[in-house]
């Protein structure tokens, strides 16, 4: 904000950490993964992409478990290929934006430990005020039904719809739209919704929904 004239660049996405362990087939050793972390993370350019500054973690890391390697109990066991006990929790589909003050803002989903496609999910901003240096506690926008993987009368992977959209007005106000199932029709594929925040983050106002339609086809893929 005190250098007008200066563009910085900013990049946001989501960085999938594997967990690897080595299980054993007969001699036959393999790598399989046990574990995957997901965080959000940006880096920006100051000289119009030429470099790039270091990847700095906006988001908490989420984790979800794939494997098992313990007993009920608690004690070791050998490794063993099955249903994955533990959390499992994903941060993805981060969207990035900045305000007229220079105010970095950057949204992501988080599935919660109920596991993706299902069950609850919420929505984070968290923002920079200093060029995308550090970021600022994340706050929570809004919690909703998640969508499923794909639509009922769909292919496509439409579960992405649920990936926030952000958009800043002219006086920093912040806007977060996305694709969620409404309580009071659980049949309904999912409608768009938005919220809003006057105060950077850290009051949102009540969701509003955008599509006017009381039917229950699915609507899917907003933008700001």
């Amino acid at each position: 904000p005190t250098s007008p004239d200066k563009d910085i660049i900013y990049v946001v996405y989501t960085n999938f950490i594997e967990t690897l362990s080595i299980y054993w087939m007969d001699e036959l050793p393999f790598m399989v993964p046990n574990r995957m972390d997901t965080v959000i993370e940006s880096v920006h350019s100051e000289d119009g992409g030429v470099t790039w500054s270091k990847p700095v973690e906006v988001s908490p890391r989420a984790r979800y478990n794939i494997l098992f390697n313990q007993s009920t109990d608690g004690s070791k066991t050998e490794p063993e290929l099955g249903s994955a006990d533990g959390p499992r929790q994903v941060v993805q589909g981060p969207d990035v934006d900045v305000a007229p003050d220079g105010t970095v803002y950057v949204t992501w989903l988080d599935t919660t430990q109920d596991d993706t496609f299902k069950g609850q999910a919420e929505i984070y901003v968290s923002l920079s005020d200093d060029g995308g240096a550090t970021f600022k506690r994340p706050t929570r926008a809004v919690r909703f039904q998640e969508p499923g993987f794909m639509s009922r009368d769909s292919s496509f992977r439409s579960w992405a719809s649920a990936f926030p959209k952000l958009g800043i007005g002219p006086n920093g106000e912040v806007y977060v739209a996305y694709v969620g199932i409404p309580t009071d029709n659980p049949e309904d594929d999912g409608d768009v919704y938005m919220v809003s925040s006057t105060n950077k983050g850290d009051t949102w106002s009540r969701r509003i929904r955008i599509n006017d339609d009381e039917t229950g086809r699915f609507n899917f893929f907003p933008e700001v």
